[in-house]
């Protein structure tokens, strides 16, 4: 029986304390409702504020690795033209080495034919 009055004690307290609180506590709605818009109010600003901000950094970020992106082709182009006029340069060289080691080799081949054809002839007395 103990706990049967222990329980209806709770709620006949309970009861009261709600009848004395409940008029306190709809007094303060008002203000917590005006704190909670101007909460609400203020957090939608920074929202905004921060996808302005963030949009902007994204336009610096975009341009940023445009230019980055120009720079690198710019230097890769510069390399293969460099590449491409080093091969061209280094073929030409190869050419000229070429017909000079062809002539060098033809004018001794010319030199060998008088001396040979010297060595065939009679020699004169004289």
């Amino acid at each position: 029986m103990e706990k049967k009055t222990a329980g209806l004690l709770l709620v006949l307290g309970a009861a009261a304390a709600a009848t004395v609180l409940v008029p306190r506590l709809t007094k303060l709605k008002v203000p917590a409702n005006s704190a909670g818009r101007a909460a609400t109010r203020t957090g939608l600003m920074l929202y905004d504020k921060t996808r302005e901000v963030m949009s902007e950094v994204g336009e610096i970020v975009d341009d940023f690795v445009a230019e980055v992106e120009a720079g690198v082709a710019a230097s890769e182009a510069a390399a293969a033209a460099a590449a491409a006029e080093s091969s061209a340069t280094a073929e030409e060289a190869a050419d000229e080495a070429v017909t000079a080691a062809a002539s060098d080799t033809s004018a001794g081949a010319e030199d060998a034919a008088e001396e040979v054809a010297g060595a065939d002839a009679p020699r004169s007395a004289a």
